[in-house]
């Protein structure tokens, strides 16, 4: 090439990073003639933390000549990701400008180590809420056995999707409170494959594979994670001759190939 711009040094640093070849995306972003903006650095950030390289990504973030939303998220997310929970607060405190993605990385990742409080806290000041705000909470709340918590929030949502449903479901069957999770997934406006999995592998998780295997019939659409399912339910119950008389109907059935998981 003749001519190249930012956009050209981007995409083939984009490409090394992805492809695994950090070398490479060094060499080009370290050469004098390189012509980067925020994205490229971001780009490389986020590079170093996919491999795990986090000094040098935070090295990397630390001397970016300037610094937008982006930037600042894909080093939280980073921090996030690794567990280091309390760097990633501290970098989103000294944030001059948040965005709403910024708020739902942090309130997805606290709970995840069970500080439930401060994710409450943080959810409370968003400026402004999505529906991702909301789903997250109440999944955090439901993945701590704050169940009736998930419930109040769920119904002061202003709106739900389906991701929202399903984990409202997931948590109650989580919390081996299967008939209230039935309630609320024969209550949903529309029901994705996903929410027919969450059901059924809330049967199977507490034990109620008829039911479990009730509604596998009634699905209108499979997927190989449904019938993986009630192979699995079967398989831990030993009824071995069960497990693969479903899975010689999976194969008849022909819409679905079997993965690993199915053979093991």
């Amino acid at each position: 090439m003749h001519n190249r711009d930012v956009i050209t040094w981007t995409l083939v640093i984009s490409g090394y990073i992805k492809s695994g070849w950090i070398e490479e995306a060094i060499r080009l972003f370290d050469r004098d003639d390189a012509i980067k903006d925020v994205v490229t650095w971001t780009a490389m950030v986020n590079g170093y933390l996919k491999l795990n390289l986090k000094l040098e990504a935070e090295k990397l973030f630390m001397a970016m000549p300037s610094k937008k939303v982006i930037a600042w998220n894909t080093m939280i997310g980073g921090y996030m990701h690794v567990g280091e929970i309390d760097k990633g607060l501290d970098l989103f405190m000294k944030m001059p400008k948040r965005n709403v993605v910024s708020w739902n990385l942090v309130i997805t990742a606290l709970p995840e180590y069970r500080r439930v409080e401060e994710a409450k806290i943080l959810f409370e000041k968003i400026p402004q809420k999505d529906v991702v705000s909301w789903t997250i909470m109440v999944a955090g709340l439901a993945k701590n056995e704050r169940i009736d918590e998930a419930r109040e929030l769920f119904e002061r949502m202003p709106k739900r999707n389906v991701v929202t449903w399903n984990a409202m479901i997931a948590g109650y069957a989580k919390n081996m409170r299967l008939d209230e999770a039935f309630v609320l997934f024969e209550m949903m406006p529309a029901k994705d494959i996903a929410s027919w999995n969450t059901m059924i592998t809330g049967f199977i998780q507490n034990g109620e594979l008829e039911r479990a295997r009730k509604l596998f019939v009634e699905m209108p659409e499979k997927n190989v994670v449904s019938w993986t399912a009630l192979i699995t339910g079967y398989v831990q119950l030993e009824e071995s001759e069960s497990a693969l008389i479903i899975f010689v109907e999976m194969i008849r059935d022909g819409n679905v190939k079997p993965n690993e998981v199915n053979f093991c």
